[in-house]
C-alpha cells in the first residue's frame, strides 16, 4: 500500500511539471491530429486557470517579489582594487614561496652528494595506504609521496625523495590550497606529493612531459 501512495505521488509530481510547463509555453504548444476540428486553445486557458487557481503559481510570484528588497551601497573604488591587489599579491606570494621551498630541498639534496631514502614508486602504492582528500578530488597517500621513474632513466640517479616530502609537507601545512607538488630530474625520475596509486611504472617521463 505504502508503494502504491508513492507511485501516485510520483505520478502527481509528474503531471504537475507537465502543466506547469503546458500553462507557461503559450498557444502554440498544444497540438492536435490533422483534420481535427479542436484548436485545443480551451485546454490551454484551463491548464493556465490551474495554475493560477488550484496552485497558485500568481500569487507564489507575488508573495517573493512583495517580500524580496534591495539596498544600494557606495563603494570606495580605489579602496576595492587596493584590496583586491592585495589578495593576489599575497596568494602569489605564498606560492612562490611553496617553489622555493622545493627549490632549495632539491639543491641541499643534491649539493650533499647522498643518495637519500627512496619513496615507493607509485605504481606500488597499497590501495590500503590511500585516502580521498577533496583537496585533490582523488585519494592519496596523506603524509607520504611517490616516485614516477622513465623505463630510459640513468641507473646512476640520485634520488631525493625524502627532502622533497618533508619540503612538500611544511607547504601543505603552510598554504592547505596547494595542490599536487611535483619534482621532476633531468635524470628521468619524479617525486610527486601527496602520493597516489597509478597503473604503470615506468611510462612516464618528466623529461618529456610536465
Amino acid at each position: 500500500m505504502a508503494g502504491t501512495r508513492r507511485i501516485v505521488s510520483s505520478s502527481m509530481s509528474m503531471s504537475v511539471v507537465v502543466i506547469f510547463a503546458l500553462a507557461a509555453a503559450g498557444p502554440g504548444v498544444v497540438r492536435c491530429q490533422p483534420g481535427s476540428t479542436h484548436t485545443g486553445a480551451p485546454l490551454l486557458v484551463k491548464l493556465q486557470e490551474f495554475a493560477r487557481g488550484a496552485l497558485g503559481v500568481q500569487t507564489m510570484q507575488n508573495s517573493y517579489y512583495a517580500s524580496s528588497s534591495t539596498t544600494t551601497t557606495s563603494v570606495n573604488g580605489s579602496l576595492a582594487l587596493d584590496r583586491l591587489a592585495q589578495d593576489v599579491a599575497s596568494r602569489l606570494q605564498s606560492r612562490f614561496r611553496v617553489a622555493r621551498n622545493l627549490q632549495s630541498a632539491a639543491r641541499k639534496a643534491y649539493e650533499q652528494g647522498r643518495t637519500s631514502e627512496s619513496e615507493t614508486l607509485c605504481c606500488q602504492v597499497s590501495r590500503y595506504a590511500v585516502v580521498f582528500d577533496s583537496r585533490f578530488n582523488t585519494t592519496v597517500t596523506p603524509t607520504r609521496s611517490c616516485d614516477r621513474i622513465s623505463a630510459t632513466a640513468d641507473s646512476r640517479r640520485s634520488t631525493i625523495s625524502v627532502s622533497f616530502r618533508n619540503a612538500a609537507a611544511s607547504n601543505l601545512a603552510e598554504v592547505p590550497e596547494v595542490k599536487f607538488q611535483y619534482y621532476g630530474s633531468e635524470e628521468g625520475y619524479a617525486t610527486i606529493f601527496p602520493g597516489f596509486n597509478t597503473s604503470d611504472c615506468s611510462s612516464y617521463d618528466p623529461r618529456y612531459r610536465p
